[in-house]
């Protein structure tokens, strides 16, 4: 049925549409969803989360979204005459009066003369009374300006053209809910105003025909990965543009939020431009603040690199927070909502370090004047952590962070002394707290004691809200950072991410629907499968339990680029420590390239999946080598995937470790071919990049091992050169750099099996009992501390003087393993005269 009748209105839904005695009020598509879910309950409640989910089935949106929804449904039920239709239901919701409810306001009634007479006294006496106080200059907007919205136009713009233009259908409807919700505006028929547009294209018409005061205009161009979309208000009477805003919006924001962005930046435009014209929705003071936190609540929907860019918001919200601190200097809820704006914008990881720093400053300005009015206010101590939190990851000043965290602590205290405690404030204290506890175990300090702190705070923060999704995030991230200590301190992470995987599953019995939510289950699954793998323990259900949980992300939010990503970095963490066989492997592998590829195409420069595209070619490119083929290929797209992730972040030294390895990778490559120019050429650009981190991280696990492989391949190109006194330094500064990595981290093999080939290479060279013994001994290492390691095999065959078996097994990685050393062994042989190794049991020492 075309129209839904309520009363003696009709509601046509297909077209967006209320009519009542011939006269049509346009709708926007969630007005005419919310009159129709009321209407399908008329006579009963409707809850508030109701509407929320069938309203907004793409997004999670806030209460303020429903409120300001049925604020504009109201009004545009007041066009047509109709009070009362949707009734507020108290801490429930809302219902719809039955039809016959539905009353036109009543006729006008006959009153005696003498009422007249004494009325117009009274409004005389009050007119004379109210006249000396109401201040003109304050509300400008006596009479409602008649705005009109013509979507898709804009006229009187000189600026190039963009690629293809869109259509806004949501943007536009977006603009007339926000104009319709402005005390100061009254939009007028869209049919109307396109109309005549279309038929004249002068805005002197719709200023004489429809009295129209502005017209906005709106246009939305797609350019690469991002949205442009510009928005200006037009004078009609001046046909003059009276205030202008762009927006670069990139297309994973829109595609993951969809109407909740265009709402948010419909409102940002039309009570900011209202604003600088002087046109108030109450006064300048209320409407700066306002509007300084529709800039907070859009720079929100910015997290994790979606915003392609903040200059329109950095600009223009800026200045109306300013403003707004400035009008409001002893008001600390004010202040409290500047401050979240220049927070947010710090936080924003497109800031350049300049912008970053001014935008710390200015919070420091609020947090100078909101100490003036009361230091010891919520308030302020919301503020103040939130400030030092920003230092604390501000990785481009020196700092002292005990200082920091002491300072922390005693602001606690004197909060907890003066019962004064909020959400907000427990979350920030937590999550210091929680960088607190990472500071302490990197030092080798216990930091359990801070970790335990942390969930106390949060659990007084959830005393005051049990259903506070924000806290209850921070706590599961703290239980994540207790599983990170545990893994790095070789005990089993499980029982600290069960904590936090049950922490998120409560949050979506509270919020079903929030991507990111199952995006931390799924790497809670995945952190346990991973240390599992690495301990040969069977991973498959955790494994299958973190994917399934990031598909779900995916099904809610498909351009969810780091959930892609931590999808490929478990796939490559797979690669290197769990055990699977050749069809495993190929589905790991092809799995994790097609998944960092992903995240690349929704946001070409995210890093982390560029450096996960490295490792996972690093992958292919171990097990090219080990099956004897050309490892040229693979390994030189490492190089490459490295490089252009380091020329983003040069300071990851993993990296810096990898992309090496890649290069030891070439080297040897070119070695088994007998190309000693090209494989000098590889080690020294191996050399160079470890030299280079060395400078800054000289104990680091990743750069030492490395750095001793590289010297180990150096030896044999030395002893080949007949080189000898180099190559015996070469080996024994290989031997120091696997003594540094031993001694850097005790639960990694790699350094120990570069240990064995040096001294073993030392052995074939100049058979002593001394490296006999060292040889023995490292062998023993690797027996006591990686009993399920596969070389363990293979290293007892040369001490025996077996032949370079491969034992037989379906365990893909560890013939990877075992062939990979099999065949750096064989390398070795170039280190003597003769062009092959015999296969001789070692020497007895004597």
């Amino acid at each position: 049925m075309e129209a839904i009748n309520i009363g003696d209105c009709q509601l046509y839904p297909a077209r967006f549409e209320i009519e009542r005695d011939g006269k049509v009020v346009p709708l926007s598509d969630k007005s005419t969803l919310l009159l129709s879910i009321l209407f399908a309950h008329a006579g009963q409640d409707v809850s508030r989360q109701t509407l929320l989910d069938e309203i907004w089935t793409e997004c999670i949106v806030s209460d303020d979204s429903l409120t300001n929804l049925v604020s504009v449904t109201r009004q545009k039920l007041k066009l047509l005459a109709i009070e009362g239709l949707i009734k507020t239901v108290p801490k429930r919701g809302y219902s719809m009066l039955l039809p016959s409810a539905v009353e036109r306001p009543p006729k006008s009634i006959h009153k005696p003369y003498y009422f007249y007479g004494a009325l117009l006294l009274v409004v005389i006496v009050l007119f004379v009374g109210l006249s000396t106080v109401i201040n003109v200059a304050t509300q400008p907007n006596l009479k409602q300006l008649k705005i009109g919205i013509l979507p898709n136009v804009m006229t009187l713009d000189n600026s190039t053209p963009l690629h293809a233009e869109i259509k806004g259908t949501l943007l536009t409807n977006a603009l007339m809910d926000s104009t319709a919700s402005h005390s100061a505006a009254a939009v007028f028929s869209n049919a109307r105003v396109n109309q005549i547009w279309e038929n004249t294209h002068d805005f002197s018409a719709l200023y004489n025909e429809l009295e129209l005061s502005y017209v906005i205009e709106s246009q939305t161009l797609e350019q690469d990965n991002y949205y442009v979309v510009r928005l200006q208000l037009v004078n009609t009477k001046m046909s003059q543009v009276a205030q202008h805003r762009t927006f670069n919006i990139s297309k994973s924001l829109i595609s993951d939020n969809k109407s909740k962005i265009w709402e948010r930046v419909a409102q940002i435009f039309v009570y900011s431009v209202f604003y600088d014209l002087g046109i108030f929705q109450q006064d300048k003071k209320h409407d700066a603040n306002y509007i300084c936190s529709l800039y907070v609540d859009q720079l929100r929907l910015y997290t994790d690199g979606f915003l392609e860019d903040t200059e329109e918001i950095s600009n223009n919200g800026g200045r109306v927070c300013r403003q707004s601190v400035a009008l409001n200097p002893q008001d600390l809820h004010v202040q409290r909502i500047s401050s979240l704006f220049f927070f947010n914008l710090a936080l924003n990881e497109n800031q350049n370090v300049a912008k970053k720093q001014a935008h710390i400053r200015e919070l420091d300005t609020i947090i100078s004047i909101m100490r003036n009015v009361d230091s010891k206010s919520i308030e302020f101590a919301e503020t103040y952590t939130e400030f030092l939190y920003l230092y604390l990851v501000d990785n481009t000043r020196e700092m002292d962070v005990a200082e920091l965290f002491k300072k922390i602590d005693i602001l606690t205290q004197q909060q907890l002394k003066e019962n004064n405690m909020s959400v907000e404030f427990a979350r920030n204290v937590a999550i210091i707290k929680h960088y607190e506890a990472m500071y302490l175990h990197r030092d080798g300090v216990d930091a359990e004691s801070a970790i335990l702190y942390a969930i106390d705070i949060v659990d007084r923060g959830l005393a005051l809200n049990v259903e506070d999704i924000t806290l209850l995030h921070t706590k599961a991230r703290i239980y994540k950072a207790w599983a990170s200590i545990e893994t790095a301190n070789g005990r089993s992470p499980s029982t600290m991410l069960q904590h936090a995987v049950s922490i998120y599953k409560a949050i979506i019995v509270l919020s079903p629907k929030l991507p990111a939510v199952y995006d931390n289950v799924g790497n809670a699954y995945s952190s346990m499968a991973k240390w599992k793998a690495a301990h040969g323990q069977p991973y498959t259900t955790e494994l299958n339990a973190a994917l399934a949980a990031y598909k779900q992300t995916i099904a809610l939010a498909p351009s969810f680029h780091f959930t892609y990503n931590n999808m490929a970095d478990l796939y490559a963490s797979l690669l290197e420590t769990g055990d699977y066989n050749q069809k495993e492997y190929d589905y790991f592998l092809s799995e994790g390239l097609a998944a960092a590829n992903t995240a690349l195409s929704l946001k070409n420069e995210y890093v982390w999946a560029i450096f996960n595209s490295g490792y996972l070619h690093l992958s292919r490119t171990k097990e090219s080598y080990a099956l004897g083929e050309n490892s040229l290929i693979p390994a030189l797209e490492c190089v490459e995937y490295y490089k252009r992730g380091l020329i983003l972040k040069p300071s990851i030294v993993e990296a810096v470790a990898q992309q090496s390895e890649c290069e030891l990778y070439l080297a040897k490559q070119y070695l088994r071919q007998g190309e000693f120019d090209a494989t000098s050429q590889h080690l020294l650009a191996s050399r160079t990049l470890l030299k280079k981190a060395f400078t800054q991280n000289a104990n680091y696990y990743s750069l030492a091992w490395v750095a001793s492989e590289e010297r180990l391949i150096s030896a044999i190109v030395l002893f080949a050169e007949n080189r000898g006194n180099d190559a015996e330094a070469a080996l024994k500064q290989g031997i120091d750099y696997t003594s540094m990595a031993m001694n850097a981290k005790k639960d990694d093999p790699n350094a120990y099996f570069v240990r064995f080939r040096l001294f073993w290479l030392q052995h074939l060279i100049a058979p002593t009992a001394k490296y006999l013994a060292e040889i023995k001994s490292i062998h023993k290492s690797t027996l006591a501390l990686f009993p399920h390691d596969p070389r363990n095999h293979f290293l007892a065959q040369m001490i025996q003087g077996n032949d370079y078996d491969q034992q037989v097994s379906d365990n893909y990685r560890h013939l990877i393993l075992n062939s990979v050393l099999i065949d750096d062994i064989k390398l070795s042989a170039l280190a003597l005269p003769s062009s092959t190794i015999r296969r001789k049991a070692l020497p007895t020492a004597d």
